[in-house]
């Protein structure tokens, strides 16, 4: 048996990649189906069994050369795979205590005839721990993966071990609070998905724009004939701001770089608390032209470093803020690594 197999489930999506017993990647590149949530977790269970099939064909293996998978979701879910509320999920009730990991399990085992060891992670979780195995091999540093898309994902890995908690819940890092500073004159403390007020991905997130920034800010008469106006979907409209925003659009990117300060204020957060060698910035926030993806992490530089403790701002000596390098295949892979350490 030598690979171990990843699936990283998302909303949409389900993707399957692997590695080899020296955690080298499957020189295939990843496999990537439609999750089907709408139809159920039974249903997605069965689409996991297709990306995973797939990858295994395209890299000429079998069920006989694998020797465990790890599987990655959005959270919040039990260390155990057992789903609670998630909007990536509709917020179905089928998918309410669902255990997804046992299910998956129990899939695998009953199409090869034999047990498989099935892991689990949260997908900030699973990329933490991919981009950390990257940077540090050898596992001597702490690592910290910020990846802000839909709301803020995120993982702390310590000296190669992935931080998941007595529940599962560790790293849930876009709901710490950060301070308050508004974009417009008279913003009031920005509300999150999570009902609380102020935390990060209240104000840098996909969701952010969606729900806090945009629909207040394009009530504002200067802003009556902005490209914006256009999109009536407030989803779509969110997510158009980034390509305006590398295509000079004065409004969208100011929102791009008030995001990138307030990503850089939790940067400082997270510091305080666990002192960490690397800060990884990941997601849909670094997926823009070259140039907008530059100013942006020098902005969450220079945020970070403003408000920091000397020490860990020190250009020399401080924290080291970097952009993530395997992009979306990241979950799956970090899935497969943990798949195999349990092993």
């Amino acid at each position: 048996m030598r690979y171990y197999l990843g699936v990283d489930m998302g909303g949409t999506k389900v993707a399957a990649h692997g590695i080899d017993l020296e955690g080298k990647p499957l020189e295939c590149d990843w496999r990537v189906v439609d999750a089907l949530v709408s139809e159920g977790p039974r249903r997605t269970v069965s689409q996991m069994i297709v990306a995973l099939q797939a990858v295994m064909d395209a890299a000429g293996i079998g069920w006989d050369d694998v020797a465990a998978v790890g599987l990655d979701t959005p959270g919040p879910a039990d260390i155990d795979g057992t789903l609670h509320y998630s909007a990536n999920l509709h917020s179905q009730p089928e998918w309410q205590g669902f255990g997804i990991r046992a299910a998956l399990e129990t899939a695998i085992g009953d199409l090869i005839g034999r047990p498989m060891q099935v892991t689990y992670d949260n997908d900030g979780n699973a990329a933490a721990h991919w981009e950390a195995h990257l940077l540090d091999p050898k596992g001597e540093k702490i690592v910290v993966l910020l990846a802000p898309g839909t709301g803020i994902g995120g993982g702390v890995v310590v000296h190669g071990d992935l931080l998941r908690g007595a529940r599962g819940m560790a790293a849930e890092l876009g709901h710490i609070r950060i301070p308050h500073n508004p974009f417009l004159k008279g913003m009031g403390i920005l509300q999150c998905g999570c009902g609380k007020l102020g935390c990060a991905e209240a104000y840098a997130s996909k969701a952010a724009l969606e729900n806090n920034l945009l629909p207040q800010i394009l009530r504002r008469p200067e802003y009556a004939d902005h490209p914006l106006q256009s999109i009536p979907d407030p989803a779509k409209r969110a997510y158009e701001v980034r390509t305006l925003a590398g295509n000079g659009d004065s409004l969208c990117r100011k929102l791009f770089l008030y995001q990138a300060e307030r990503l850089g204020e939790l940067g400082v957060q997270v510091a305080n608390v666990l002192d960490p060698s690397v800060i990884v910035i990941g997601g849909g926030f670094i997926e823009g032209t070259p140039e907008l993806t530059e100013a942006v992490m020098e902005r969450i530089r220079d945020s970070f470093k403003r408000e920091a403790f000397a020490k860990h701002g020190d250009p020399a000596l401080g924290v080291e803020i970097v952009t993530a390098s395997s992009g979306d295949r990241a979950g799956a892979l970090g899935a497969a690594l943990s798949a195999m350490k349990a092993h």
